[in-house]
């Protein structure tokens, strides 16, 4: 990545690079939106009125509102916010095949990360009740529209559009890791937590290498829109899928599963990846870290530490209210 105060030494007609989102105004503003968010998810269960419509209204006002917002008043900022460049179709299609290959694998991890919480006390008829949890949407595209197309949309700007940027000074491998961890934290959602975990690095790297936030859209949507899918041919019965027990050949075949399915999917992500930068003529080819690396500030530091420390919190009073 170039110098946040540097145009782009191989185009001498690339203008002045503008200034990065300040990292400390951007998480400052990420935990006013969180803490926002969670209270308003609070009082949405204490109401038990969780509709679609619901859904989609805390998208937009804690994920896209706060995007909109930080770019709206500060424009200098504008050319970090990732919406300017495309990808080529094929690296397009070659990241929406990730995506199906890596539900995969991701399915065989969520498999043994029940039977874990299994093994651990949560009940049988708890597990039963996360796996049939689902909102009235009335219809499959209703549902396509409120749960795959909004998060893949206003979760992208918020994370990768505006999170990531405001990192990249301090590495972009840093700032991968840290947008992901807390793109997975903030979804509070214990029996999917292993797959968020490791569905926010790579949307983090897609951003990076393609400089856009086309790719990691659409990988986003296309995991959740073939999750939405599967979960709906399950329900109406065209697979025969039942989580009543864990046992041993079952634990064996999603082990096999997610082998398999996380060597192809790598595979598949190293293509898609090397793809996204001869799509910008390699511009990063070289630039495997910024010009200069900024240590991350002790009070930044701290705030990140806090904030995943009060998220973990939540995951463990989830887990010990189900045990």
């Amino acid at each position: 990545m170039l110098n946040d105060d540097r145009a782009n030494p191989l185009n001498s007609e690339t203008p002045p690079a503008g200034r990065r989102p300040p990292a400390g105004v951007v998480i400052a503003l990420f935990a006013v939106s969180s803490a926002l968010l969670f209270c308003a998810r609070l009082f949405v269960n204490v109401r038990g009125d969780w509709t679609p419509i619901w859904h989609l209204a805390l998208e937009v006002v804690f994920f896209g509102l706060p995007w909109a917002l930080y770019y709206q008043f500060r424009p200098e900022s504008r050319s970090f916010s990732r919406l300017s460049a495309a990808p080529k179709l094929r690296t397009c299609i070659a990241a929406a095949i990730a995506a199906l290959v890596g539900l995969e694998y991701l399915a065989g991890l969520n498999t043994l990360w029940l039977a874990l919480l299994l093994r651990l006390g949560v009940s049988l008829e708890t597990i039963r009740g996360w796996m049939a949890i689902s909102l009235d949407y009335n219809s499959v595209l209703t549902e396509l529209l409120i749960a795959a197309a909004a998060p893949a949309l206003f979760e992208e700007l918020l994370y990768r559009g505006l999170l990531l940027p405001s990192l990249e000074r301090y590495g972009i491998g840093r700032a991968a890791v840290i947008s992901g961890a807390l793109f997975a934290l903030m979804h509070l959602s214990l029996p999917g937590l292993p797959a968020q975990l490791m569905i926010g690095v790579p949307l983090a790297m897609l951003a990076l290498a393609s400089d856009s936030l086309i790719l990691p859209m659409i990988y986003h949507f296309t995991h959740n829109a073939s999750a939405i899918i599967f979960n709906n041919l399950v329900r109406y019965g065209a697979a025969d899928i039942q989580y009543e027990t864990f046992s041993r050949e079952t634990m064996l075949t999603a082990s096999i599963q997610t082998a398999v399915s996380l060597v192809l999917w790598a595979l598949l992500m190293r293509v898609v990846l090397l793809s996204a930068l001869r799509g910008r003529g390699e511009r990063l080819a070289g630039e495997e870290s910024p010009d200069r690396i900024e240590r991350i500030p002790r009070g930044i530091t701290a705030v990140i530490i806090l904030l995943i420390l009060l998220m973990s919190a939540v995951y463990a009073w989830q887990f010990i209210a189900l045990t």
